[in-house]
């Protein structure tokens, strides 16, 4: 009986998607399937790997759906999520994977996963984005996604790189498909919520493909918008005692109102400037400590003096983009988003 299924969506199949399974084909553990789900199948002569199935679904679905429906139509014990655009950066991690699940499993993780790396050789613009990622500012606290770090028990893992139990996963009512981004974070909080574990290991690691810097605008203008999604549930929550929000409130960090505060304060600071000097200086402070900080943030990221301006610009936009979107999220609806965000390495 295979024992492992690799759920890969896709709006269709790619280069990189090619590349992914051949990497596949080096892993020591060999008891598994590959399933990729696509919007629309195309011929394929590409795959060496007897195990790959590919599935039409004759029409645009989104992430959940495609992981959900797989996940339905397999039979083996464990499911692996993972993106086109990632691949294993050793040849134990499918093996790596399992035994922490085994390993753990009477201590109550339903996940296990690891690091999403950036690869050695890629351009400038795209290492400068993977750069970013490792921000504080960008992935707070939860930045050992993007990093090598001690094991531990962690509160969320990506999609791109998760490791479950086809059962565990059922039971938990799999990724909410109403959802089309921040479905990943969504399933690890109701495991949190259910007073189970989620097991980091540095060694399941994966390299993924980082974006160029327009792309990476757009998808963290998606995180905003997630972020944003969690602090109004949980502000209804708290204000209105209102328990049918859309999203889980417990995804919601009070570092989430930085956000809306920052640009709140930049629309404030512009409205108000004058040429007082004295008002200049106090209004000003706030901008000053910010970007005395981004500096500080840079210095850390980079000792490449050739990428320092390249990150501490890029990492200003990225911050305030950010912010005005969270802002605008707060208060109007995210259709525009649905069509602008995709994942750029699927193409």
């Amino acid at each position: 009986m295979i024992e492992v299924n690799i759920i890969i969506p896709v709006r269709k199949i790619s280069t990189i998607l090619i590349n992914t399974i051949k990497n596949l084909e080096k892993q020591t553990f060999k008891n598994f399937i590959v399933t990729i789900l696509v919007d629309r199948k195309h011929y394929i002569n590409n795959f060496k790997l007897k195990k790959v199935k590919v599935i039409d679904l004759f029409g645009s679905k989104n992430m959940s759906f495609k992981r959900n429906y797989a996940a339905k139509k397999t039979k083996t014990k464990y499911l692996v999520f993972l993106d086109s655009d990632a691949y294993p950066e050793n040849k134990n991690w499918l093996k790596n994977g399992i035994k922490f699940l085994k390993k753990y499993e009477k201590q109550n993780v339903l996940i296990s996963g690891g690091p999403d790396l950036s690869p050695k050789n890629e351009s400038l613009e795209c290492k400068i984005s993977g750069i970013l990622d490792k921000s504080y500012f960008i992935s707070g606290f939860r930045n050992y996604r993007k990093n090598k770090e001690k094991s531990k028990f962690v509160k969320q893992l990506a999609s791109c790189n998760m490791f479950i139990s086809r059962l565990n996963y059922i039971s938990l009512g799999g990724m909410k498909e109403s959802l089309y981004t921040g479905e990943d974070a969504d399933l690890c909080n109701r495991v949190i919520i259910n007073k189970k574990k989620i097991f980091y290991h540095p060694s399941i690691s994966v390299i993924h493909l980082n974006r160029p810097f327009k792309a990476y605008l757009i998808q963290r203008i998606d995180r905003a918008h997630e972020s944003a999604r969690a602090t109004k549930d949980f502000l209804s929550r708290v204000i209105f005692n209102n328990k049918k929000g859309s999203y889980n409130s417990k995804s919601f960090r009070y570092e989430f109102l930085i956000n809306p505060m920052l640009s709140i304060y930049l629309i404030a600071y512009m409205i108000n400037y004058n040429f007082s000097f004295i008002s200049i200086f106090i209004t000003s402070f706030p901008l000053f400590l910010f970007l005395i900080l981004t500096f500080l943030e840079s210095t850390r990221l980079t000792k490449n003096i050739k990428y320092f301006l390249n990150i501490f610009i890029k990492l200003n936009i990225t911050i305030i983009v950010q912010s005005f979107a969270n802002l605008y999220f707060l208060f109007f609806k995210d259709n525009f988003l649905k069509k602008k965000y995709t994942n750029q390495n699927d193409k």
